[in-house]
């Protein structure tokens, strides 16, 4: 019924089979199509990849994930203005955590930070990926 995949294919020619590990390579993803590429990705590149559609991806509202996949970071951030800026500031780092730090690659979650522009906001984060820093931005449109 699914389709068998030999990964090795897949990997660049310069890559040798001894640094294959298939648990940290996965499919690349173009988020401005919505389309799975047939590039593999691995290593920061894969949890930043991870990372974006864990906060993109609404807790809760799609079957396919487990209730430990996703945020409630657009419901949070959409209500700024019930809120005040302290605590927002508080939730938006809490939400940023428990929707990336599971990840057995993340070892640390630091300098989350969040400002509003337009009808967007705008949020910025580092994350430690072993022994790596990956700097994560992120801009979502707020339905006013």
């Amino acid at each position: 019924m699914f389709p068998d995949i030999d990964f090795t294919e897949l990997l660049d020619e310069e890559e040798g089979e001894e640094d294959y590990d298939e648990g940290n390579y996965t499919f690349k993803l173009d988020y401005e199509t919505g389309e799975i590429s047939r590039e593999l990705i691995a290593g920061a590149k894969s949890v930043e990849q991870f990372s974006l559609l864990a906060l993109r991806t609404p807790r809760f509202e799609h079957a396919i994930y487990s209730d430990q996949f996703g945020s409630e970071l657009l419901s949070l951030i959409k209500e700024q203005n019930d809120v005040t800026p302290a605590f927002l500031s508080s939730e938006i780092e809490r939400v940023v955590n428990e929707a990336i730090i599971y990840d057995d690659r993340v070892s640390d979650i630091e300098d989350v930070e969040v400002y509003y522009q337009d009808n967007n906001a705008h949020i910025s984060f580092k994350i430690i990926v072993m022994g790596e820093v990956v700097d994560i931005e992120e801009v979502l449109e707020l339905d006013v």
